[in-house]
C-alpha cells in the first residue's frame, strides 16, 4: 500500500500506466476510475505476473501475482517495491 494526502494519490495513479507500460513493459487489460490491471512478463522465462492498482481515498493498494508457479524468486516484490519507489519521486 501506498499512503498519501488525496492529491498526491491521485497524481501518482495518474502516472501508473505511462511508468508501467515505459519501464517494465506492461500491458494494460482492465481501467476504470479506480482501478488498473495490468499484466508484466518476466525477462527471462517470460512468464505473465497480473499486477493491480486500486485507489481508495489517499492509499494506492496493489497486488500482484504470478500466473504460474509457487514461487517467483521475489520477481513481484521486486518489481513493486521499483514501482513504490517510482511513484515516490514522482509526487
Amino acid at each position: 500500500m501506498l499512503f498519501y494526502t488525496r492529491s498526491h494519490a491521485e497524481k501518482a495513479f495518474a502516472q501508473l500506466p505511462s511508468l508501467l507500460i515505459e519501464k517494465y513493459n506492461a500491458t494494460l487489460l482492465k481501467t476504470q476510475a479506480n482501478y488498473f490491471h495490468f499484466v508484466c512478463v518476466t525477462k527471462i522465462f517470460r512468464f505473465k505476473d497480473d499486477v493491480e492498482f486500486l485507489l481508495d481515498d489517499c492509499v494506492i493498494q496493489i497486488r500482484s501475482a504470478s500466473r504460474i508457479g509457487y514461487s517467483d524468486l521475489g520477481t513481484n516484490r521486486k518489481r513493486l517495491e521499483s514501482i513504490r519507489n517510482d511513484l515516490k519521486k514522482a509526487v
